[in-house]
């Protein structure tokens, strides 16, 4: 589908022509590149022997990062609730305790799953940079405080279960220390 009103540079938002170029425009593109490799992780780890450990909780933040999308649109009333920090620090919280502990730096590349999951990571610890950003230049950054600490807490997140994938998985961690 196309309409050619994006064509001069600008776009709608809730009614309210801005530039493609704007910080909110760039915001809402981090949400949907979130979304993108959340859900590539998830069909690689559809195939896992532990997927129905996992795929629960990725549905879970793949529907709240497009209910971020419509908050930061306007289409959708921010609410608190919406993001359950605890849940996600529980689950850290589950991870590491099976986890062996971390002494040293390691490499997200022992399997393709660990890859995808850190790539998620990375992707929302971009996001959380710019998310604080815009929050702070727009002086709206109490407005959010939830959302951004669930998104602080999501790389976490990200960073447990790719190491949890490569337990599973019975991998060694590749410490950084380690190599060449």
């Amino acid at each position: 589908m196309y309409t050619r009103k994006g064509d001069g540079g600008f776009t709608t938002i809730n009614n309210l022509e801005v530039r493609k170029s704007s910080d909110i425009i760039n915001i809402i593109g981090l949400v949907d590149t979130n979304i993108v490799y959340i859900c590539d992780a998830r069909r690689l780890l559809s195939q896992a022997h532990y997927a129905h450990l996992l795929l629960p909780d990725l549905d879970k933040i793949i529907k709240i990062f497009y209910n971020i999308g419509s908050i930061l649109s306007g289409y959708l009333a921010y609410d608190a609730n919406t993001f359950n920090i605890k849940y996600i620090e529980d689950h850290i919280n589950d991870a590491t305790k099976i986890l062996p502990e971390l002494k040293n730096f390691i490499l997200p590349c022992s399997t393709e799953n660990c890859a995808a999951l850190d790539k998620c990571r990375v992707y929302i610890r971009n996001f959380e940079i710019e998310l604080f950003r815009y929050t702070e230049d727009n002086e709206i950054f109490n407005d959010y405080e939830e959302m951004l600490s669930y998104i602080n807490r999501l790389s976490s997140y990200f960073f447990a279960i790719s190491r949890l994938s490569m337990h599973f998985e019975n991998k060694e961690e590749i410490y950084l220390k380690d190599i060449g």
